[in-house]
């Protein structure tokens, strides 16, 4: 897992996810499918993501995090989905009093014109109309929000599921190449990763 430096010269997918309000929820919402995170006990996450977002991995798009977790993103949420580590997007130096213009600005900058899915609570007018730009200027772009309290729900699968269909077709007639094989993880390197998390965690709460 690294943060992402560029990404706009590759031909493929993107799926850019939060994970506050998209993954993780307050546990006393108590939202369909959720269950009590291990680690956040007032919290609660969704074990169906994680077979989700692996076949989307494997058949249709590259993962990127953008969350405030940041370099911990796959030890507050991945590592109890079951998934590889994803690079991560850091919004710190985009100048907005808004947290999502920062976002949508990040994502601009790394990602040029380079088709995509970004999932976020944060997600209101402003930036559905920055999707739609994108799309006027034949960008494949979809902007799929989020509420804070219930997270990403099956309807939002089923509608993200129905546009990478839609974007597949696309591909084939534009001939661009589909996704090549994922190299084999290396969950040793991800355990370790892991475990200096869990140390850096405990030393900070312990104070």
């Amino acid at each position: 897992m690294a943060q992402v430096e560029t990404a706009a010269a590759s031909p493929h997918l993107a799926l850019i996810l939060d994970i506050d309000g998209v993954h993780i929820v307050p546990f006393e919402s108590r939202s369909e499918g959720y269950v009590r995170h291990p680690r956040f006990t007032l919290s609660a996450y969704n074990p169906a993501h994680g077979p989700w977002l692996n076949r989307i991995y494997e058949t249709s798009a590259d993962i990127y995090y953008i969350s405030d977790s940041k370099v911990l993103s796959h030890w507050a949420i991945g590592q109890y989905l079951g998934v590889p580590e994803f690079d991560w997007i850091d919004t710190d130096h985009y100048a907005s009093r808004r947290a999502a213009t920062r976002r949508s600005l990040a994502i601009t900058a790394l990602f040029g014109d380079r088709p995509l899915v970004w999932v976020d609570d944060f997600i209101r007018r402003p930036e559905m109309a920055w999707a739609r730009e994108r799309r006027d200027r034949g960008i494949a772009t979809l902007a799929v929000g989020t509420d804070q309290y219930i997270g990403l729900q099956p309807t939002h699968m089923q509608h993200i599921d129905r546009w990478f269909d839609r974007w597949e077709q696309e591909r084939s007639a534009r001939g661009i190449p589909a996704l090549p094989a994922r190299p084999e993880r290396d969950t040793d390197l991800e355990a370790r990763h892991i475990e200096r998390a869990d140390r850096w965690f405990a030393q900070l709460t312990s104070q």
